[in-house]
């Protein structure tokens, strides 16, 4: 069986993320019940497997690999429905097939510690800058002061 793939939001149309593109998605996740097809087949919920804001490489195996391979068919805002086999879900480790809710929120952002690091490099360019202008008008109160002291002296 190979995932099938429901799109319950489309996102932009434009923004897809390709291999190797750091993504951040929402996740929900059910046990799949062949039998609650009113329910959306969707069984049991599995809560330790939901996650808020999970960050992943693309193509690189960081997540189950029917979510690595799906991912790539949405554009940023989308939300898709999952169905995965077991063998591209979990495996061994929860035998059986799952349905995935994905928001693809987000493709490359910068993280946090980015975000603060440029932001403290802005700030240290600004203090420089600040420190020069400082400089400058030091300087011109010392020309200042020594054009008054010459004509004090005279």
């Amino acid at each position: 069986m190979e995932v099938q793939r429901i799109d319950l939001k489309y996102g932009n149309g434009v923004d897809l993320p390709e291999e190797g593109d750091k993504v951040r998605v929402d996740l929900t996740v059910w046990e799949c019940d062949y039998e609650q097809p009113s329910n959306d087949y969707k069984g049991k919920r599995i809560p330790e497997k939901d996650q808020r804001d999970q960050v992943f490489i693309v193509g690189r195996g960081d997540t189950i690999e029917g979510l690595d391979t799906e991912i790539q068919y949405m554009s940023l805002g989308g939300m898709a429905r999952l169905t995965v086999p077991s063998n591209l879900a979990f495996g061994k480790e929860l035998n059986v097939d799952v349905i995935v809710e994905v928001t693809l929120k987000g493709i490359n952002e910068e993280d946090d510690m980015d975000k603060n690091k440029n932001n403290m490099d802005e700030a240290k360019d600004d203090m420089d800058k600040d420190k020069d202008i400082m400089d400058e008008a030091e300087d011109d109160m010392d020309e200042d002061n020594m054009d008054e002291d010459e004509d004090y002296m005279n």
